[in-house]
């Protein structure tokens, strides 16, 4: 009884379904063993695409609609894994074993049935906050495709808020990532650069055709502002791919100025930004005395 509980033991930690397939019922058993080799079939496959295009799993594991798929099935999958293990279990048949046998066997089969399923549940709930984040934080969707072996993506720091008018990204700057190493650049635009071009194939040309080139007004950071206070109309198809006029004006000018072809962005404003320090456990800053804002300096030699 000891040798055959300890061969139904190593069947269930190898092939969930196994322990019914022999000695419970076999129907039963057709779930759990479908189930595992589905799960097989899918970390095969995994692999396989990771050796032949990561692009591939990189977007399947940032699509949502795939991820929360994904998750339904291993919710079930953890709920089928724990009724198997309970009944794993029973088959057994631990009251027949030795008091010793029976004490080890039974802490066996519940930690691996709290670690099976737990991580299962786990994975479930980390794959739908995965796909709730993704759908809410980037709303351009889609693939990206390298273009000349890298991914160069805009990131852009908005300073709207409640006692601000309008927006306009003080913080610009393009992170280049090479498409087979992951090595990446971070290129910092001053917000207050000036004599900046739109590019041949640019809207905003018609309106500027020297450029956005008017002196201590014409910032980079106020393309945006002006872009959507009076040029809205140069961008129809914003709003439909998830951006907005500012945006791709602002893109048409930081591709001019470093000559890389921009896909993709992300927009934070000072809300965004409180919002996603909160969300990594926010931070406190202790002030120990009064600091003077926007007034000099004295210096007493």
């Amino acid at each position: 009884m000891v040798r055959r509980a300890r061969w139904l033991f190593v069947l269930h930690l190898l092939v969930p379904g196994s322990v019914q397939l022999l000695a419970g019922s076999r129907r039963f058993a057709r779930v759990g063993i479908i189930g595992t080799i589905a799960s097989w079939v899918l970390l095969l496959l995994a692999g396989i695409i990771a050796l032949l295009d990561r692009n591939i799993l990189v977007w399947l594991g940032t699509n949502t609609i795939v991820m929360t798929a994904f998750s339904i099935y291993l919710a079930l999958w953890a709920v089928i894994y724990l009724v198997l293990s309970i009944d794993s279990l029973r088959l057994l048949k631990l009251l027949s074993l030795p008091i010793r046998a029976r004490r080890a066997f039974l802490a066996l089969m519940l930690a691996v049935t709290l670690a099976g399923t737990g991580s299962l549940a786990y994975s479930s709930n980390l794959g739908l906050a995965q796909s709730s984040l993704v759908n809410d934080i980037f709303k351009q969707h889609g693939t990206l495709q390298p273009i000349k072996g890298r991914y160069n993506i805009l990131l852009l720091g908005g300073d709207a808020g409640s006692d601000r008018f309008g927006l306009r990204p003080d913080s610009i700057s393009v992170l280049s990532i090479d498409a087979n190493t992951g090595a990446t650049v971070n290129i910092g635009i001053p917000r207050n650069m000036q004599h900046v071009k739109f590019g041949k194939d640019s809207p905003m040309t018609t309106v500027y055709p020297n450029g956005w080139n008017c002196g201590v007004e014409c910032l980079i950071n106020a393309i945006y502002k002006d872009t959507m206070d009076n040029h809205q109309d140069l961008y129809p198809n914003a709003i439909k791919q998830g951006s907005d006029p500012g945006v791709e004006a602002t893109k048409d000018a930081v591709q001019w100025v470093t000559g890389l072809q921009i896909q993709a962005y992300v927009l934070v404003d000072m809300a965004g930004f409180k919002n996603l320090i909160n969300a990594l456990g926010g931070i406190e800053i202790n002030v120990n005395e009064r600091l003077p804002i926007g007034g000099g300096v004295d210096i007493y030699g």
